[in-house]
């Protein structure tokens, strides 16, 4: 259930938001961008970080956006917020709540194989996708597939894709 509370002052507002990066405000009365929490910097190092440990387990779904922003923007996720979102329970979160997230993840994202990565250091792979974790030991021929396991392999076919859908902008 979601509240509005119009007294809410800005720093606590930007506070409940699950990212530095997108808890950025601006001002149209002073003409000054709020940045309560460093994301103008963390958009410049790239770096995708949650704000507060007991806001951000409110919703699990940030888990997943957390990997869907890393694949579109080719952010990294910082540790700290990895090391939170490994303890989260995703089993409860609806299918088409994570469908949309993993759409995101796999047609807006140039790279998507990062998404991957982000799932696999936040353990949803192991958790959640163990036909998907798998994969990690299952090895291939490597006078067909230098590249190693087939994880691996998925990863440069979803990678690959990606520059293909390039050419059908209605897919997206």
């Amino acid at each position: 259930e979601v509240t509005e509370d119009p007294f809410m002052m800005s720093e606590d507002a930007a506070r409940r938001r699950d990212f530095t990066i997108n808890s950025l405000m601006f001002d149209i009365k002073s003409n000054q961008l709020l940045d309560f929490f460093d994301g103008e910097k963390d958009i410049k190092n790239k770096i995708i970080r949650h704000i507060d440990n007991k806001t951000f387990v409110e919703d699990a779904l940030r888990v997943y956006r957390a990997a869907q922003f890393a694949a579109r923007f080719g952010f990294t996720i910082s540790p700290e917020t990895i090391k939170l979102a490994s303890t989260m329970d995703l089993s409860q979160l609806p299918k088409d709540r994570i469908k949309e997230e993993f759409d995101k993840l796999l047609l807006k994202s140039s790279k998507p194989s990062l998404g991957l990565d982000a799932l696999d250091d936040m353990d949803v792979l192991r958790k959640y996708y163990p036909e998907i974790y798998a994969l990690k030991v299952t090895e291939q021929r490597p006078d067909y597939h230098a590249e190693g396991n087939v994880f691996l392999h998925v990863k440069m076919v979803i990678d690959k894709a990606s520059d293909i859908i390039k050419n059908f902008p209605d897919i997206k």
